[in-house]
């Protein structure tokens, strides 16, 4: 069990970690933290989605011309 536990603990914080990446990127949310809205950047080449959101804006990177990468979690599903 404590195995399970660390496991735990470190995709926390993993994600924690996402999400702070996402807020230097400028990456925009809805309020509850389910929905990428917009990223704005127009020359950012890689993004990470934390784990949590469950929606994609359809728009969401249409300004993103640079864009090579994108990692979506599993709780993602829905691109809208």
């Amino acid at each position: 069990m404590p195995h399970n536990s660390k496991s735990n603990e470190a995709c926390n914080a993993e994600n924690e970690q996402a999400w702070h990446v996402a807020q230097q990127q400028g990456l925009q949310f809805s309020a509850d933290k389910t929905m990428l809205l917009k990223c704005p950047d127009k020359n950012i080449k890689s993004v990470v989605i934390p784990e949590g959101v469950t929606t994609i804006e359809d728009t969401a990177f249409i300004s993103c011309k640079k864009l090579q990468s994108v990692e979506i979690p599993e709780s993602v599903t829905e691109i809208e």
